[in-house]
């Protein structure tokens, strides 16, 4: 998969490499700063928070999202799960894409030489509050279901953002980085 330079790759199948990479990116993004260590510190925590979630659904990478886009901040995350095919296929995945949206247009299906894909798109409101009463951040939210050509397992590919009112400026971005997924051949490279 092919992620713009500053999007932060998380490995998740091991603590180890997860936790190192979460500290990593936490010290790239605040610096050394010993005015920034609470900062650091909060950051490492939820972030840490956010990686072992998604380690414990099944994920096996975390992205966290960090762009600009005309001058504007883009954040948001990607979490890519390795679904085996017991029993699942696109045309469940097509359902349940379908059951995610209130509007049929939100939901593409791609069968291309390299992958089939469907894809869902949904956004909450701008303003929302939790069960709590408490605001909630908006949510724009992509999920992918992959079918790769010569890959054993399904992908399933949720990449979420507050940022909805982009929402026209970035699904054109997201799909072109679920659509650069190759399968890659190890076993033809050469060792020097």
């Amino acid at each position: 998969m092919v992620l713009p330079d500053s999007w932060w790759r998380i490995p998740l199948r091991d603590k180890g490499v997860r936790e190192s990479s979460v500290a990593e990116l936490v010290d790239r993004r605040l610096g050394p700063s010993d005015e920034r260590a609470t900062d650091r510190r909060r950051l490492r925590a939820d972030l840490g928070a956010v990686a072992e979630q998604s380690a414990e659904l099944g994920g096996s990478l975390l992205v966290v999202i960090t762009m600009e886009v005309a001058d504007i901040p883009v954040t948001g995350t990607m979490v890519v799960y390795e679904i085996a095919r017991d029993g699942h296929d696109l045309r469940a995945a097509r359902r349940a894409a379908e059951a995610r949206v209130t509007v049929p247009e939100d939901v593409l299906v791609v069968d291309g030489a390299l992958a089939h894909v469907v894809r869902s798109v949904t956004a909450s409101d701008i303003h929302r509050t939790g069960p709590d009463g408490q605001p909630l951040l908006p949510e724009l939210r992509l999920d992918y279901w992959v079918d790769l050509h010569g890959l054993g397992t399904l992908l399933y590919i949720v990449i979420t953002s507050p940022l909805v009112p982009l929402r026209e400026g970035l699904v054109p971005v997201f799909d072109a980085v679920v659509a650069s997924l190759r399968c890659l051949d190890h076993s033809q490279e050469e060792v020097s």
